[in-house]
């Protein structure tokens, strides 16, 4: 038995990753302390930025190797991170499965979840509004139709000061809400004057939150969203 702090993170790792080497033949090897390195800067590094979490670890490390040149594997490679979740004030998580019932039951829990605090009672529906377009988005155009009901995503919400942040972890395909300038209220008009639902998602998530980011860590992807207290 070993026992570590409440907040250690275990990177477990199978022998693959410290055989990687900087040539094809298998000669160049990586120096056995460039991973501990890389590791705890890496670590360090998800502490500063604050509203990642220790999810993107293993594809973190791994793209940092393939920066410094070790991009030959010889093995297979596995790469993992585990540690306890804990509990702080303001922060919410709610899984989703990829499933339309399953979808409206997660969204309504997290408009449950900022009802629980007065302050964010105005808001909740707002989010609520965005989760459900968002996820249905990715349920419809993020998976293949056949296994998609296998998928499930994480949302991590933040309540602060003069907003909420909504963090969308998942395995769909990468999709950067904010990629595309346009305005979302004339966008609106236009598909309510033409009776047309066709893109009226990305509109109303565009008009909610203040802004968004997409960001990618191999094949899992997290979008995140902003959404002000006060609806201007």
């Amino acid at each position: 038995d070993q026992v570590v702090p409440e907040d250690a993170l275990c990177f477990a790792y199978s022998d693959g990753i410290v055989d990687l080497t900087a040539d094809a033949q298998g000669e160049d090897r990586m120096p056995p302390e460039l991973l501990d390195d890389l590791v705890a800067e890496t670590v360090r590094s998800i502490d500063r930025e604050g509203t990642l979490t220790s999810v993107a670890l293993p594809s973190k490390v791994y793209d940092l190797l393939q920066d410094f040149g070790y991009d030959h594997p010889q093995d297979d490679i596995t790469l993992a991170v585990f540690g306890r979740t804990r509990q702080r004030p303001g922060v919410h998580y709610v899984e989703v499965e990829i499933d339309v019932a399953k979808i409206d039951i997660a969204v309504r829990r997290a408009g449950e979840c900022l009802s629980s605090d007065s302050r964010f009672a105005d808001v909740a529906p707002r989010v609520e509004l965005l989760l459900g377009e968002f996820l249905m988005n990715l349920h419809d155009h993020g998976f293949d139709p056949v296994t998609r009901h296998r998928e499930f995503a994480l949302v991590r919400l933040q309540m602060r000061a003069d907003d909420v942040v909504v963090s969308v972890w998942h395995r769909a395909r990468p999709w950067d809400v904010a990629s595309k300038p346009i305005d979302p209220d004339a966008a609106l008009d236009r598909a309510n004057a033409a009776l047309d639902n066709h893109g009226r998602g990305v509109a109303i998530i565009r008009k909610l939150a203040s802004r968004s980011g997409q960001q990618s860590f191999g094949g899992l992807n997290l979008n995140t969203f902003y959404v002000p207290l006060e609806l201007k």
